[in-house]
């Protein structure tokens, strides 16, 4: 099993950087910045092929999807190498090493905390967000039809049993489009195993690869500093983390691992001095990565503008300096750029469009004691603190804050840190939806955006300890490498940060000091584990498999969804009637007549004296009832939506019911074979 799930990592690496990183050589990329880059072209580009393919009614594939990517790509390599041949001399090793560094600790980190605790290749997190992220990707896998702008739960010939009445949609679909080529590629492999493998990637090649890339840029003039980052850029829980243990927020976690590629872009585009080629390439990876994080999740790009004020605040003050202005005429030409900024921003605020989103409003989740200890402890109200981080963090923004090139670093992360705890602990006021109404004025992804940004500041604290190290070394031995100073600090800070997750791994939870690492580790293991698990576990999957066996994938099965079931195609393919984890309330506006109806009245069918009831039955196809448990309090601590009295009409079904034959039965679990003749 974990053979194919190492393939599957192995697969998916060359579907995200072989074809970007040849496209961006041949736009005249240097080597490093087309690998890091790689990802914002490749998934925009599998995307655009994938709506292509919706638009003409073709049925989607990997190689019909992915081979002509390839294609293109090596002709754009082809005719940039035709044109020029760059030389590849040390200071290009260089970099490719310290890329290679990021990923390979990226990969060790992942591989610690992740996917070593998840117990089995297809494990996964029952949470509300899984439910729609697993009915789609089986969903596209089941159709064959992967574009962004149809997407839905109820595919092809079931779209006539959907209880909703929802047409297929755009939805940012670049993570289930990944885990839907994987699952084509390699015949058998689940769909939770699938999403395993996009997260693991993502966590342990896409963002570090993108780390190191936005922290040369940003951290140039400190070569130390930007090969230091590869220690620290999975050392915050808030990302990518949380994204995925606590928060199943799956395509912000790829949209988001993306945004510090899509930056160095922005930064290399405008930056001073900036070879042609390599403006040209950027260029490419800009505009073309800005459709990747859309195609992903839309919100990053606002994410971006947050990182990319700033610098390009500091950078008109430069450019003012060098045509000769006083200081007071670069102010103030830094000032109208930042008032224009705003007048953007608020206007984006209050476009039309962007009001669902802007508009949604989060209820507090911290008092504002709790809010400010999780900023100041970097857990950001999701775990235990994070000390060895915290000192990193400190001394990088006291560090940043007195070099006056490297002040402009602090304010993203600071606006972040500031932007949490008014989600966090704010009501619903304006201020609110302003600073952090395009992230749903969600505090958590507020705080995975805190960590990208507050990389580059622990990168500079790192910096900054190896410095201090460096001169007690002086002081004890007389001499001291540059290099082994910061050899020597990575290795500590790395002890210091990771060490919990390893220890936990190993079973010596007794030398564990509290550490929020440790926690995450435990909770991947325990929230992975099938059979410890309420909802969704591994009895009723077995069963569900057994179920499937007998009755095949097409059959409809009418079914409560919180007793687990909601799950039941996503997850394992069964076609259930309904997959959706909300919406069957009173203020239901999209739910048809029919399910409702069925939901409510279907055991007053059994007396015969419903005959709309068994109208709408005889509708829907289904054949068959699946019953996982009957145990109301078990659904009700499993799954915040459920009601009993929505449901008043499915509940009651038992053994003793007239019509209902016992197809497959195990302790309290039953799969009922429907006769409405007996109901007549």
């Amino acid at each position: 099993m974990w053979a194919e799930f190492a393939l599957a990592c192995a697969v998916l690496c060359a579907l995200l950087f072989v074809p970007g990183a040849l496209a961006l050589r041949g736009a005249g990329a240097r080597a490093d910045v087309a690998l890091g880059s790689a990802p914002l072209i490749s998934l925009a580009a599998y995307g655009a092929v994938a709506v292509a393919l919706g638009c003409v009614g073709v049925v989607a594939s990997t190689a019909l999807v992915a081979l002509p990517v390839l294609a293109a790509s090596l002709v754009a390599w082809g005719l940039g190498r035709g044109r020029s041949r760059r030389p590849f001399g040390r200071t290009q090793r260089r970099r490719l090493l310290v890329l290679g560094a990021y990923v390979l600790l990226g990969c060790a980190a992942t591989v610690v905390v992740l996917v070593s605790n998840l117990g089995t290749p297809d494990s996964f997190f029952q949470a509300w967000d899984n439910v729609a992220h697993f009915n789609l990707v089986r969903s596209m896998h089941d159709s064959g039809v992967w574009s962004t702008l149809e997407t839905t739960y109820y595919p092809g010939a079931t779209a006539a049993s959907n209880p909703f009445d929802v047409q297929p949609h755009f939805y940012p679909a670049g993570w289930h489009l990944l885990a839907v080529m994987l699952m084509d590629v390699l015949d058998g492999l689940s769909v939770t195993a699938a999403a395993n493998v996009v997260n693991a990637v993502t966590c342990g090649a896409v963002f570090p690869a993108g780390c190191c890339l936005m922290l040369s840029r940003a951290l140039g003039r400190r070569p130390r500093a930007v090969a230091l980052g590869s220690v620290v850029c999975l050392a915050f829980p808030s990302f990518p983390w949380n994204l995925i243990v606590r928060w199943t927020l799956y395509p912000n976690l790829l949209s988001l691992a993306m945004l510090p590629a899509e930056i160095a872009a922005f930064m290399c585009l405008v930056a001073r001095h900036a070879p042609r080629r390599e403006r040209a390439s950027s260029a490419v990876a800009l505009v073309v990565g800005g459709c990747s994080l859309v195609l992903a999740q839309p919100n990053t790009v606002f994410s971006a503008a947050v990182f990319l004020a700033p610098w390009c605040a500091c950078r008109v003050w430069e450019w003012q300096l060098d045509r000769g202005s006083s200081r007071r005429r670069a102010g103030l030409w830094t000032l109208a750029f930042l008032a224009l900024v705003v007048a953007l921003w608020v206007g984006a605020c209050l476009a039309p469009p962007l009001q669902g989103v802007v508009g949604y409003y989060w209820d507090p989740i911290l008092d504002m004691e709790s809010a400010l200890n999780g900023v100041t402890d970097l857990s950001f109200g999701g775990g235990e603190d994070r000390r060895a981080l915290e000192v990193l963090v400190g001394v990088g923004l006291v560090v940043c804050l007195a070099r006056p090139r490297t002040r402009w670093l602090a304010a993203p992360f600071l606006f972040c840190c500031v932007g949490f705890v008014i989600a966090a602990t704010g009501p619903d006021e304006p201020v609110k939806h302003l600073l952090t109404g395009f992230w749903y004025t969600d505090p958590y992804r507020i705080a995975a955006m805190a960590a990208i940004f507050g990389v580059p500041i622990a990168a500079v604290g790192l910096d900054g300890a190896s410095d201090a190290l460096l001169r007690l070394g002086r002081v004890a031995w007389r001499s001291m490498p540059p290099r082994a100073a910061g050899a020597l600090a990575g290795t500590v800070f790395a002890l210091l940060l990771f060490a919990p997750a390893v220890l936990v791994r190993a079973g010596w939870d007794h030398l564990v000091w509290e550490d929020d690492y440790a926690l995450l580790a435990t909770q991947v293991a325990e929230r992975s584990d099938a059979s410890r698990r309420t909802g969704y576990d591994a009895e009723k999957i077995a069963f569900v498999e057994r179920v499937l066996e007998l009755i095949g994938p097409d059959e409809l099965v009418l079914n409560l969804p919180y007793d687990g079931s909601v799950y039941a195609y996503g997850v394992s393919g069964l076609n259930v009637y309904w997959r959706y984890m909300a919406g069957y309330d009173e203020k239901s506006e999209s739910e048809l007549p029919g399910s409702r109806l069925l939901r409510r009245e279907l055991d007053g069918a059994v007396d015969g004296e419903r005959a709309d009831v068994l109208s709408v039955l005889e509708e829907t196809g289904a054949k068959y009832l699946l019953v996982l448990t009957r145990d109301q309090e078990e659904m009700a601590e499993s799954y915040v939506p459920y009601r009993p009295r929505d449901w008043r009409g499915v509940q009651p079904l038992g053994d003793d019911t007239p019509g209902l034959e016992v197809v497959l039965a195990e302790g309290d679990m039953r799969l009922y074979r429907i006769d409405p003749s007996a109901w007549e």
